[in-house]
């Protein structure tokens, strides 16, 4: 008898404040592209999901858009496609995601 083997992947981005640069320098070279198009691509792929968990960088990106960006960001997250993971507005910690999934 053979099993099959059910593969599941979870689309996830970590960016740790502060851990080797400044936080605004993270943000600055890689975060907000990340964010930018990430939200993009989810609204031209309909059947895509994102989980993100790093509040602080979701917070600082949120402050720059419009209220257009914000508005579609929000309709993915009540379609549950753009997942924001919190630990009482901390980052979680890569280590525990798995313990859960």
């Amino acid at each position: 008898m053979s099993k099959d083997l059910v593969v599941h992947l979870v689309p996830h981005s970590h960016n740790d404040a502060g851990w080797l640069l400044p936080m605004e320098d993270y943000y600055q070279g890689q975060t907000k592209h990340i964010l930018t198009n990430t939200v993009n691509y989810l609204i031209q792929n309909q059947d895509k999901k994102f989980n993100w968990s790093d509040i602080a960088f979701f917070h600082r990106w949120w402050t720059d858009q419009n209220t257009d960006i914000k508005e579609k960001v929000m309709d993915l997250v009540k379609e549950q496609r753009y997942v924001l993971f919190t630990t009482l507005s901390k980052t979680l910690i890569d280590g525990i995601l798995h313990t859960y999934l």
